[in-house]
């Protein structure tokens, strides 16, 4: 499976009340997600944190419009036996 770095802008939430000028100020973020690479289509890539030699889990999905940069890391075997 491929091993990729994906760098990308993600959405955030600021909960309770906040002054219009602080609110002006506060945006999304940069953040960092290290991953195996599963699956994507024209809009999101697929990735997982935890595969085996049948199965995946801890799946994010990540909009490509969203993204900033991938950075290809290698592959692994995940169907060898420890």
């Amino acid at each position: 499976m491929r091993i990729v770095l994906v760098t990308w802008h993600d959405a955030t939430m600021e909960g309770g009340w906040t002054d219009i000028e602080i609110a002006e100020h506060i945006g999304g973020a940069t953040v960092y997600t290290l991953g195996f690479w599963i699956a994507e289509n024209a809009e999101w890539i697929k990735l997982s944190q935890t595969a085996s030699s049948n199965q995946v889990g801890n799946l994010t999905e990540i909009p490509k419009a969203w993204i900033k940069k991938i950075d290809e890391l290698g592959d692994i075997d995940v169907d060898t036996e420890m």
